[in-house]
């Protein structure tokens, strides 16, 4: 049998909306936060519980203008590889959980350490608010433009004789060496790929109740 799930309890009045907002600060890495995450029933973390991040080169070329030292930490300890055909860091750990998430405080991660599929990650199920649609839609616009530009910048570097195409294996001393060469070569490349932009409405409100009873199907 599978785990049990509790139900939510009788929600007091101040706590009856749960606030989805857009955070635009940094262009190159938006994200969205939920309030109701941190009410979720369904695990004690949410969906962080049963789920094992990847970084894509995006990812990468961000942290590595940032904390080289940091790529070079997650490239030496996760497994390099294909995620979607573009070159990536995929987390592989024993556990089931995310290794960077805690129980008891969440994401150990900062926001501008975590890949761009988490910062974007919207709990949507088989029934959404009409007003979080735009939410929805622009993380899969940025989850699609993060895949080309990986495509893209694996196919310009194979140019160079280092192939990165399916069945050849991505070792960490030749992803050290994309990370590098694609960050010198993503301010031209985003300046003729327009970036996905925010919606129009960039904050939304929906009842906890409504949400995990049509989302989470309690």
């Amino acid at each position: 049998m599978g785990r049990r799930v509790p139900r939510p309890g009788p929600l007091s009045e101040p706590e009856r909306l749960e606030l989805l907002a857009v955070d635009g600060a940094d262009p190159l890495q938006p994200g969205v936060t939920f309030t109701a995450c941190m009410r979720c029933p369904k695990h004690p973390i949410g969906c962080c519980g049963d789920h094992h991040p990847v970084f894509t080169l995006w990812d990468l070329v961000l942290l590595w203008s940032e904390d080289v030292d940091f790529v070079h930490t997650l490239i030496m300890r996760w497994r390099p590889g294909l995620f979607d055909g573009a070159p990536a860091l995929l987390v592989h750990a024993p556990e089931p959980a995310c290794p960077y998430a805690d129980p008891l405080s969440g994401c150990t991660l900062s926001r501008s350490q975590r890949p761009v599929h988490c910062n974007l990650f919207i709990c949507s199920g088989p029934s959404l608010p009409r007003p979080l649609e735009a939410m929805v839609g622009l993380a899969g616009a940025w989850r699609a433009w993060v895949r080309a530009f990986g495509l893209t910048m694996a196919a310009r570097w194979a140019l160079t004789g280092a192939s990165v195409a399916p069945g050849t294996r991505l070792s960490a001393e030749r992803l050290l060496e994309l990370v590098p060469w694609a960050a010198t070569q993503t301010a031209v490349y985003v300046q003729s790929h327009p970036r996905p932009v925010l919606p129009e409405l960039d904050r939304a409100q929906t009842t906890r109740a409504e949400w995990f009873r049509e989302n989470l199907r309690l």
